[in-house]
């Protein structure tokens, strides 16, 4: 199997976002230098780690205008 490649990827929804279930501790690899990791979940609220290059903006969507 070549890199990128996953016979069990997620599943896209109707308006094309992919939606992938993770257990604390499993990571999204984006790309070859993304690495989102699910630190904690807590109730209704999740702790994300993201690790990216330096040059590679990271925002959360509320502080966007």
């Amino acid at each position: 199997m070549a890199r990128g490649e996953c016979p069990a990827a997620g599943s896209a929804s109707k308006d094309g976002v992919l939606i992938l279930a993770r257990k604390r501790g499993e990571r999204i690899l984006i790309g070859g230098d993304i690495v989102v990791t699910l630190l904690r979940i807590v109730g209704n609220r999740v702790k994300v780690g993201i690790t990216a290059p330096s040059e590679v903006v990271i925002l959360r969507d509320e502080l966007v205008v």
